[in-house]
């Protein structure tokens, strides 16, 4: 893991604080965006409204979020990794079958400049259009694979 939060924090340009689930107390409840980085150590399908249905092989991926609510960075974080919880968002199919997980968090963040800047390296590509991003008129998705 250590080898894709530095690849991803050389891309953002700024010092990057990464925290396990085990850390989540530490993170800040500001709003702002969020980096989760995940491994999936089996095949997990996807089924998005109005797509074709997808299978993610095992690998690494990063996601890109927002949380401005009440409880900011930390309360979504603390769901994301929450393993016994009601899927609410794309993402939570991945956190329920993630045998790894780490996020960074960035107060006042924004996920879609976050994304874009990651996407800059050729070690990651779009992994499922339309994942986390149904919502944005931006990007393709929010979800990104790490290329092998």
């Amino acid at each position: 893991m250590d080898h894709i939060q530095k690849q991803i924090s050389e891309q953002l340009d700024f010092s990057a604080c990464w925290f396990t689930p085990e850390e989540i107390d530490s993170i800040t409840n500001e709003g702002g965006a969020y980096i989760l980085l995940l491994r999936l150590a089996k095949p997990v399908k996807i089924n998005l409204p109005g797509h074709v249905h997808h299978q993610l092989l095992p690998g690494w991926f990063a996601y890109t979020g927002s949380a401005r609510n009440k409880g900011g960075v930390r309360a979504r974080l603390k769901h994301h990794f929450r393993p016994d919880k009601k899927p609410h968002w794309h993402i939570d199919r991945l956190t329920m079958n993630a045998a790894a997980m780490a996020a960074l968090p960035v107060p006042a963040g924004d996920e879609c400049n976050l994304l874009c800047r990651i996407l800059q390296s050729p070690d990651f590509s779009i992994a499922i259009k339309g994942f986390g991003s149904s919502d944005c008129t931006i990007c393709e998705s929010h979800l990104l694979a790490t290329i092998k």
